[in-house]
């Protein structure tokens, strides 16, 4: 199983504010799968407003196949629906135990392709072999087209003006893998907690 979180910080709202919604998928461009929904169910009272969804057997986000769900969120207040958003979202088998990269649980050596050193990129061959391509400052419609075909990217942040921003919009992203700064970036504790 995989356990998706909603969160949204409590602010101003009322103390009967609540978040709900529902885990819709998973779709790939690759294959078909049998689809579920599964409901964000309110998790109660706390410094944020939190909801989270039990997804039974995910299919994993992977440049091999690439499956995405879609999060649809509501802000409830005194049960009246004021907010609502969408996102999707890429479950990863990616993760680090001590100071290995773990892929599915297994040990995984990272290899990447820098596509700005590249004059003819073949990105089909790069998503076949895994290889992590290296980039700097993608676009949204570069990173939805990356979550949705298969490429695991790594992204360069060269400016490190809102450098909290910046990886909280990466992280959206299924496709980005890793995030490389610049050993001189000053990371503040949030970013370091985030």
């Amino acid at each position: 199983e995989a356990r998706v979180y909603a969160q949204l910080p409590r602010n101003e709202l009322p103390a009967e504010a609540t978040l709900h919604g529902r885990v819709h998928g998973p779709r790939c461009v690759y294959a078909r799968s049998l689809t579920s929904s599964v409901r964000l169910v309110d998790r109660g009272p706390g410094n944020t407003l939190l909801a989270e969804a039990i997804v039974p057997d995910p299919c994993f986000w992977t440049p091999a196949l690439p499956y995405l769900y879609q999060i649809e969120t509501e802000l409830h207040i005194a049960g009246e629906v004021v907010e609502r958003t969408q996102r999707e979202l890429g479950i990863r088998p990616l993760g680090r135990r001590g100071k290995r990269f773990m892929y599915d649980g297994r040990p995984w050596v990272a290899r990447g392709v820098d596509i700005n050193r590249v004059t003819d990129p073949q990105w089909f061959v790069w998503r076949e072999q895994e290889a992590i391509m290296i980039c700097d400052a993608p676009d949204e419609a570069f990173l939805q087209q990356a979550d949705e075909h298969g490429y695991l990217l790594a992204v360069q942040i060269r400016n490190g003006q809102a450098l909290g921003e910046q990886i909280a919009r990466l992280a959206r992203h299924p496709s980005v893998g890793f995030v490389v700064l610049a050993s001189s970036a000053n990371i503040d504790n949030s970013v370091r907690r985030g």
